[in-house]
């Protein structure tokens, strides 16, 4: 596959183009999890294949390093935590630690393919939290509600 690898490409980009591909990572955690395709998305398995990332399917490629099946179940509220959580433990120094502007942005891509994850709500908000929260600067929640909310608006 010809492109970039993401981790390198984060890395070495400002904030702004940062946003932009955490929301494409998002929408591809959010389109396999939709699937019922409960397999780790590793940063470092990502591949840009071009700087447009309105969309992960016109610009990511995800190298499958798994052995075996690919494993189909149920990625309901907990499950679908309990798989980012332990992804993002697991993977987030390779990004960085990103901050929380770029985690609200993977958490709105997430959400553009989980309508049921839409609804700004209390138990949303402290979903992102559950996730993100040890993984970045711990949030305010005012800190929190401006950037979540105002992403989730559009």
């Amino acid at each position: 596959v010809k492109g970039e690898e993401f981790t390198e490409l984060y890395l070495e980009s400002g904030s702004s183009l940062q946003r932009k591909m955490m929301y494409a990572y998002g929408t591809l955690v959010g389109a396999m999890h939709r699937k019922r395709i409960n397999s780790k998305v590793r940063p470092r398995d990502i591949i840009c294949r071009n700087r447009r990332f309105g969309n992960h399917e016109e610009s990511l490629v995800l190298i499958d390093r798994e052995r075996g099946k690919t494993r189909y179940m149920d990625m309901g509220d907990r499950v679908a935590i309990k798989q980012m959580l332990n992804d993002w433990h697991k993977n987030a120094g390779f990004l960085n630690y990103p901050g929380l502007v770029q985690l609200s942005a993977f958490w709105l891509g997430y959400c553009k393919e989980r309508p049921e994850f839409r609804e700004f709500t209390e138990q949303r908000k402290d979903l992102f939290l559950e996730i993100f929260g040890g993984f970045t600067a711990q949030p305010d929640r005012d800190q929190f509600d401006r950037h979540y909310a105002g992403w989730m608006r559009g």
